[in-house]
């Protein structure tokens, strides 16, 4: 399966599967809840895939530095130290 067809596929599952969960009832605003939340588990696997690295981050995501630390601020996953010494720390 390709990667993006793997992407896609969890996104789609996950979104049934809240829907079914909630049974559709008290559903607002889907759209931006599943792009926060996209971008946040985007954000927090990037980061811990390259240790904190916000140079590496940003050639993986394809985005100027200070639109990340942005993203990240936004999302509260801005670490001051070095991330590495506390992986726990990635995973708010």
């Amino acid at each position: 399966m390709e990667s993006k067809s793997l992407i896609r596929q969890s996104v789609s599952t996950n979104i049934e599967a809240f829907l079914e969960t909630s049974g559709g009832e008290g559903v607002v605003n889907l759209y931006d809840i599943v792009l926060q939340e996209v971008e946040r588990g985007l954000l927090e696997a990037t980061m811990s895939y390259t240790g904190g690295n916000q140079s590496l981050a940003t050639s993986i995501l394809t985005m100027s530095r200070a639109t990340l630390r942005k993203k990240l601020e936004t999302y509260d996953l801005l670490y001051h130290g070095n991330p590495r010494h506390n992986s726990s720390a990635l995973l708010k």
